[in-house]
């Protein structure tokens, strides 16, 4: 049996998965925080409102968004991705092709699949086709 005690380390949150994420960015780009937050979410006061605010928590939607801009090689010197980039981005549940979606780099995304994910859809709700 395996005891935890109280000098045990506690599991990172996303919050610090993202500060972690967001320091090395910084560091390999020469830039501050609020560059990243304007880049990525279009908010350059988000990590002063989440260091200035303790507990505080973000929304699913922005940890996405923070997460597919710091998974993309294009946002790195060199397109070297930083394994805390990648980490974060693993446990939000970005993928490579995820990205490639949303960048509108269809090449890089498996063929769909006719009733599969992505599938093309008529009004009516049922698979086209």
């Amino acid at each position: 049996m395996i005891r935890r005690g109280m000098n045990a380390p506690q599991p990172l949150t996303l919050e610090d998965r993202l500060r972690i994420a967001c320091a090395s960015w910084c560091a390999a780009n020469d830039a501050k925080p609020g560059r990243l937050g304007r880049l990525a979410i279009n908010d350059g006061g988000f990590f002063t409102r989440l260091e200035n605010n303790p507990g505080a928590s973000t929304t699913t939607t922005t940890l996405t968004r923070f997460a597919e801009f710091l998974a993309d090689p294009a946002n790195w010197p060199d397109g070297l991705v930083a394994e805390e980039a990648q980490a974060l981005a693993h446990v939000v549940g970005v993928s490579g092709q995820a990205g490639a979606r949303a960048e509108g780099r269809a090449k890089e995304v498996s063929p769909r699949s006719p009733s599969g994910p992505g599938a093309a859809l008529r009004a009516d709700g049922s698979a086209a086709a």
